[in-house]
């Protein structure tokens, strides 16, 4: 099935009042999984260890920014008491 094909199916199975917004996503979401498809085919999948290790490392290389606004006003107001 060509990709346009998906598309038009994806449409035919949305509501009438679906907004650009929701179309949008649809086919961005298509994209991502003929993407995914396609990576697949030629071999270039990675194991859910792996996955699992980048995540671990991007968390890692983050976990110095602060989880919310209170909390990096917080730390922020700990710092300035430092200061003075």
């Amino acid at each position: 099935m060509s990709d346009k094909q998906r598309v038009i199916d994806a449409l035919q199975h949305m509501p009438e009042k679906a907004t650009l917004s929701e179309i949008s996503a649809s086919v961005v979401s298509l994209a991502a999984k003929r993407s995914g498809e396609t990576a697949a085919d030629v071999g270039q999948l990675s194991s859910h260890e792996e996955v699992c290790r980048k995540i671990r490392a991007i968390r890692g290389s983050l976990s110095h920014v602060p989880g919310s606004t209170d909390d990096f006003l917080t730390e922020k107001h700990a710092e300035a008491d430092l200061e003075t």
